[in-house]
C-alpha cells in the first residue's frame, strides 16, 4: 500500500491510482513526442477525480517526462505555480 520515494524519502499512499481515469489506458498516450501531441492525455486527465494526488506524485518523484494530472513535464516541473493553480481549481470545484 505504501511506497517509499527514494529521492525525497517520503512514504506515499498510492491507492489513488485505483480511481485514476488513466487506469487501463495505453501508457504511450501519456508520453507524447511533443507538448502539442499531449491533447488526448490532457483530455483524459481533465475528467480524472485524482488529479491532486497525481500531481503530488509527479512532483515528489521528480517526473521529468509524460503528462501528469493534465500537465506536461514542462508545466508540472514548475510545481509551485501548478500547486497554487490546482489548489484554487479544487477549492472552487
Amino acid at each position: 500500500m505504501f511506497e517509499i520515494c527514494e529521492e525525497v524519502n517520503v512514504p506515499m499512499n498510492l491507492a489513488w491510482r485505483q480511481r485514476a481515469a488513466c487506469r487501463g489506458v495505453e501508457p504511450d498516450i501519456f508520453y507524447p513526442v511533443s507538448d502539442e501531441e499531449a491533447e488526448e492525455a490532457k483530455a483524459i486527465c481533465e475528467e480524472c477525480p485524482v488529479r491532486q494526488p497525481c500531481l503530488e506524485y509527479a512532483i515528489s518523484n521528480r517526473e521529468k517526462d509524460g503528462v501528469w494530472c493534465g500537465a506536461t513535464s514542462r508545466t508540472h516541473l514548475t510545481d509551485g505555480v501548478l500547486r497554487v493553480w490546482m489548489g484554487q481549481s479544487f477549492e472552487a470545484a
